[in-house]
């Protein structure tokens, strides 16, 4: 009877945890709680999943408070430009797939790219039965590859294309 009771307080004392932690973060945190005992001590052992959704933190505090990451084994409060390379790996994002904002497409620098691009697979090949296997490269895979994106029907350079042709950000 002994060891029923005290089975059943650590499963309400494990799911009061995990509720606890759920209604506290935001977006839901993935974690697991188990009840260990060392020492002759009971503790709670909680175990939080690297999420897809960051960054994750306190509901009632906000993000720009209380959304820390952890750097060589410690917790340090995120910045503004961390929190924000966060949300876009949480969107599966990345910067340099980003639409370049005030730059129009221009087909002629996406040709020339992708005549570049093959000519460096090309260079890259030891034989020359590598060499005739590589294939054009074509302002579609651009898009393939996050180099291009469209906005509706029509196309757009990203970070990366402006890194790959005219790098106007020359601080990259």
């Amino acid at each position: 009877m002994y060891m029923e009771l005290v089975s059943r307080v650590r499963s309400n004392c494990r799911i009061l945890f995990l509720n606890m932690i759920s209604d506290a973060c935001t977006p839901q945190v993935e974690s697991d709680i188990s009840i260990q005992t060392l020492e002759g001590k009971t503790i709670l052992v909680i175990d939080v999943v690297p999420g897809k959704f960051r960054p994750y933190y306190l509901a009632s505090k906000g993000k720009e408070i209380s959304a820390y990451i952890r750097i060589n084994g410690t917790s340090r409060p995120a910045d503004v430009r961390k929190l924000q390379e966060l949300e876009l790996e949480g969107q599966n994002i990345s910067y340099d797939t980003l639409q370049e904002i005030g730059c129009e497409y221009d087909e002629e620098k996406a040709l020339n790219l992708c005549k570049k691009m093959k000519q460096v697979a090309i260079d890259s090949c030891d034989t020359e039965e590598e060499r005739l296997a590589v294939k054009n490269m074509t302002v579609e895979k651009l898009h393939d590859f996050g180099i291009l994106c469209r906005v509706g029907r029509n196309s757009y350079p990203t970070h990366a294309f402006d890194l790959l042709t005219d790098n106007r950000n020359k601080v990259s």
